[in-house]
């Protein structure tokens, strides 16, 4: 993990990286890339592709992308999910 702030349990799978963000109790499986970004108590599963974003309370499935300035709040995505810039996902919906 690159530059990162870490807190709490955390994991992070084979090949996956973590750069410029936060996390708190979050876990981030094989092959996904987080960047710019803060998470709390997120699972973020395999090749997931993060930038930018703000995750709490979430489960990201298999392979979701979640671009600059978007949300997941209390969600769960499933997989292959695109979370466009600027877009909030909350209330504990599932997408």
């Amino acid at each position: 993990a690159e530059d990162a702030c870490i807190r709490g349990d955390f994991y992070m799978g084979p090949g996956s990286k973590v750069a410029n963000s936060e996390l708190i109790s979050s876990v981030v499986l094989a092959g996904s890339k987080v960047e710019n970004s803060r998470l709390e108590r997120a699972l973020v599963m395999r090749n997931c592709k993060v930038d930018g974003a703000r995750i709490i309370n979430s489960i990201l499935g298999d392979g979701c992308i979640v671009k600059h300035g978007a949300e997941v709040l209390n969600a769960v995505l499933a997989d292959n999910t695109v979370v466009e810039s600027g877009q909030r996902i909350d209330e504990g919906r599932r997408v």
